[in-house]
């Protein structure tokens, strides 16, 4: 699956968008699917910490001009 580069991206935009198997590390002796697995935890953690980041500012910039909208029409 990702022997070249080309696989390699095309597992990390699964894996962004939530469709990637780990099950693929398990495949062989598996001499490094503990380590594997750590990364894939990992690395799903962080984008999901990044994207609800990204969440939370655009719905804090939302919220800050509306308010300055409100504001303006009270005066």
């Amino acid at each position: 699956m990702y022997r070249d580069n080309i696989g390699s991206f095309w597992f990390i935009t699964l894996m962004i968008f939530g469709g990637a198997d780990p099950g693929v590390f398990t495949l062989g002796d598996a001499s490094q699917m503990f380590i594997l697995d750590l990364l894939f935890f990992f690395s799903n953690f962080l984008i999901i910490l990044h994207f609800l980041n990204m969440l939370i500012a655009i719905m804090g910039g939302t919220y800050g001009d509306r308010l300055e909208v409100g504001e303006q029409i009270m005066v």
